[in-house]
């Protein structure tokens, strides 16, 4: 007996008879037993299941009687249906349910399948990622955009987040050579060779309903065949993608990181993405970014209304890029930035004091990252006192930076009079541990304050 996909197995598992009755005197001799599904076996198939067969092998051509098929024949019809039909054919007349389940394990047998990360919809999930590998595979040169047309238009109802992870580069990656009058001493050398990789502005203005996008221009499964210009981004790219971004009208996050964005390019991202008021998101990180990208940064926090993260860790900024930003977020016009992120930015001590001047007059900060940033006790000291006057931060990371015990009061004075602060990291700063114990205690009562509220 087939039991459709609506029942569910915990269902069956607590109707099954267990081993011990099985055991049973009377269960020997029973010749009726409801609970046996393979009863039917040996029962020839009805007309109907053996007309949903049928349709299932030549769905192609009958994909038009889809909407008249009573409910439970067409919960069949989709238990039965191959799983590798165009994507162009299926995705606009099925709806969300166990056929793209059937779709998704049988394409990516050996991935965690997560749908909570895709709207919760197996539909939008086959989906994007079947988006995301048609990207990776796109060599530069041997692009057929009919096809990307094609697929852009069919996918992009369903496309709400865009992760791409590998870009490929052109297959000549030979650079321009010098010119004979630029040469020096006689010897001349190829020129640095940066490739244009896949033009991302038709893809973006195709996904209307893009509210998410994840970069990294790179290339994975690399081998032996490494090159570091795989993994850099030309002018071209950043200009291509600019003018698709200013289509996506939608979006709420946007991250760009392990690549070589530097300052002029990424004032060229930021410029376009200053049109984007449903902004909440900004990540550029693990990338090239230094001061004059940072007092960028800081002067789109000034001119934009929406931004709620900025995550750039890990780029090349130093103090005179923080103190761009910390004057951005004293301003009255800030935006209603709540995260800032700059670990592993060596933005030392005058950094430090920087950002605790910051929080002390800035009312919508709550979670600051500065772990491995370079600080000493001297600015540590100033953002323990910031700490304790600050209205809204509740989270404070400061890991994995050179301290001691001459600014623990600050910070054991700011986890005790202020009750929001429900996290202040401070691991592998050189502390003692009566200092950590005192921190922790205080830390702890306030996360039971914050959980009871």
């Amino acid at each position: 007996m087939r039991v459709p996909h609506t029942i569910p197995v915990n269902t069956l598992r607590a109707y099954a008879a267990s081993d011990q009755t099985l055991m049973l005197m009377g269960e020997r001799f029973r010749l009726i037993r409801s609970e046996d599904l393979t009863w039917d076996e040996r029962v020839p198939l009805s007309l109907a299941y053996i007309c949903i067969q049928t349709l299932a092998d030549n769905f192609e051509k009958h994909k038009n009687v889809l909407p008249f098929l009573p409910v439970p024949d067409l919960d069949y019809l989709l238990e039965i249906l191959p799983p590798d039909l165009p994507v162009e054919l299926v995705a606009p007349i099925i709806d969300d349910g166990i056929y793209w389940k059937r779709r998704c394990e049988y394409r990516w047998p050996r991935l965690p399948l997560d749908i909570t990360k895709h709207s919760d919809s197996w539909k939008i999930m086959y989906i994007e990622k079947y988006v995301q590998e048609f990207i990776h595979y796109q060599e530069p040169g041997y692009i057929d955009w009919d096809e990307v047309s094609k697929v852009m238009v069919v996918c992009s109802p369903f496309v709400n987040h865009l992760v791409i992870n590998e870009l490929k580069p052109p297959r000549n990656m030979l650079p321009e050579p010098i010119p004979p009058d630029e040469c020096s001493r006689g010897e001349c050398s190829r020129g640095e060779c940066i490739p244009d990789h896949m033009d991302l502005s038709s893809v973006l203005k195709s996904l209307v309903n893009l509210q998410e996008i994840s970069i990294k221009f790179g290339v994975l499964n690399i081998g032996m065949k490494y090159n570091p210009n795989f993994f850099k981004v030309s002018l071209n790219d950043i200009n291509n993608l600019s003018k698709g971004l200013l289509d996506c009208n939608c979006l709420t996050v946007f991250r760009l990181h392990r690549c070589n964005i530097d300052n002029v390019r990424v004032n060229i991202i930021l410029n376009t993405l200053l049109t984007k008021t449903t902004l909440e998101v900004l990540e550029i990180s693990h990338c090239k970014v230094g001061d004059i990208g940072a007092k960028a940064m800081g002067n789109f926090l000034l001119k934009h209304q929406n931004l709620k993260s900025l995550l750039i860790l890990n780029n090349y900024i130093e103090c005179d890029g923080v103190a761009g930003l910390a004057y951005a977020l004293q301003n009255p016009d800030c935006c209603p930035l709540n995260t800032l992120d700059l670990q592993f930015n060596l933005i030392e001590d005058i950094g430090g004091e920087c950002i605790a001047t910051a929080i002390v007059k800035n009312n919508y900060l709550q979670e600051i990252n500065l772990s491995g940033t370079g600080l000493t006790a001297r600015s540590a000291k100033k953002i323990g006192d910031s700490l304790l006057f600050s209205k809204s931060m509740r989270k404070m990371i400061l890991c994995n930076n050179h301290l001691d015990d001459s600014c623990a009061d600050s910070f054991i004075s700011a986890a005790e009079h202020n009750k929001k602060l429900y996290t202040l990291d401070l691991r592998n700063c050189g502390l003692s541990a009566d200092t950590e114990t005192a921190i922790h205690t205080y830390i702890s009562r306030n996360r039971q304050i914050y959980r009871s509220t």
